[in-house]
């Protein structure tokens, strides 16, 4: 349930926020933002591991920014969600980017231990 505003307090507009959350590697990371998230007077979250999002239904007074600063202080990163589908030119893979991947294929590469592997 949203914690509203004390006795005598108008009702503010609830809305809903989608963000796009990085960096979640399983369920409990989720349970995690969620925690983070519902401490905030007058949210409602529920994040999603598997579609990498966080559902919110917050009142006006607050701001996106405050949900993403709150996710990123758990240890995660936000952004608004898009309405457009993800491509190849968007990548986003398993809570990382290809760029975090490259550099770990590059140390990787370096190890001594992995120089005879090739992928097949």
């Amino acid at each position: 349930m949203i914690r509203g505003p004390d006795e005598g307090e108008a009702l503010t507009e609830i809305r809903r926020i989608q963000l796009d959350v990085t960096g979640m590697t399983c369920r409990m990371c989720s349970a995690h933002i969620e925690l983070k998230l519902n401490t905030i007077t007058g949210v409602r979250a529920s994040a999603d591991f598997p579609s990498a999002t966080a559902t919110i239904d917050a009142d006006a007074t607050v701001s996106v920014a405050e949900l993403c600063e709150a996710i990123e202080e758990a240890g995660y990163h936000a952004e608004l969600r898009s309405d457009r589908p993800r491509t190849a030119a968007d990548p986003q893979i398993a809570g990382g980017t290809v760029k975090r991947i490259a550099g770990l294929a590059r140390f990787l590469s370096k190890s001594r231990r992995t120089q005879d592997l090739t992928v097949r």
